[in-house]
């Protein structure tokens, strides 16, 4: 499976100069999400925001993309789709982060993730001679008489295909189209599945709660910023729901 792991600041702590954060490993679960925003302080009421910062995963040439604006439940859906892909879908996944295509944030890596087979990768063919080659002999694209293969030019020739098909080297391997059309199925959190939708703040008591609410009365007012829902717009280098 494909595991990313995160750290998770208190948003406005870290405005008021102090620190507090904890780890986060995704996939995740609710329950999980609500006792690290329990444990950073972040309770929906006295604070709501939170970011996350140093990404990394067991799967290597994606996490870069990544920045403090996507969510918790992206993270998560994102998680759950590189883990049900096969090696080959996860190779072709790489290539095409790696090439530049789809990479700019989550929201983008989860259509990739979604249209992968819109595109064809094949480890070990890093040469416009080995994919002359292999269209010639195991494809037979074209027909070359024996006698004369020991003369071809496959590189010439894997050139010609490499343009015509759009393709590029990339990880040690031939990327290209494969002809299926790339379709944004995913717009925004809204259609992240219920099932993998995690974020939620953790769960107080009345007591708890009043207790919040007084304090938060007592305050000077002050203006926070919405959290995100799907529905509201984005403010940038925070992470919401």
């Amino acid at each position: 499976d494909v595991t990313l792991t995160a750290r998770l600041l208190n948003a406005d702590k870290c405005r008021e100069g102090e620190v507090a954060e904890t780890d986060v490993v995704f996939p995740t679960t609710k329950a999980a999400i609500q006792e690290a925003l329990k444990a950073v302080g972040v309770d929906g009421i006295r604070c709501r925001n939170v970011f996350l910062i140093e990404l990394d995963s067991n799967l290597s040439g994606f996490c870069h993309c990544l920045n403090q604006s996507d969510s918790v439940d992206e993270l998560n859906y994102l998680c759950y789709l590189l883990s049900d892909m096969t090696d080959t879908k996860l190779a072709t996944f790489r290539a095409v982060v790696e090439y530049g295509a789809h990479n700019e944030n989550a929201a983008a890596l989860i259509n990739l993730a979604l249209n992968v087979e819109s595109y064809d990768f094949y480890a070990g063919v890093d040469s416009d001679k080995e994919l002359g080659r292999i269209y010639v002999e195991d494809m037979g694209s074209i027909d070359v008489p024996d006698e004369v293969r020991p003369f071809f030019d496959y590189a010439a020739y894997g050139r010609k295909v490499r343009e015509d098909d759009k393709g590029c080297f990339v990880n040690d391997g031939y990327l290209m189209r494969s002809g299926l059309a790339f379709r944004e199925h995913y717009h925004g959190p809204e259609d992240i599945p219920k099932e993998y939708r995690v974020f939620a703040f953790p769960k107080l008591s009345i007591r708890e709660r009043l207790a919040a609410c007084q304090e938060m009365s007592d305050k000077p007012a002050q203006h926070s910023k919405p959290v995100w829902n799907g529905q509201e717009k984005r403010t940038p280098k925070l992470l919401y729901q």
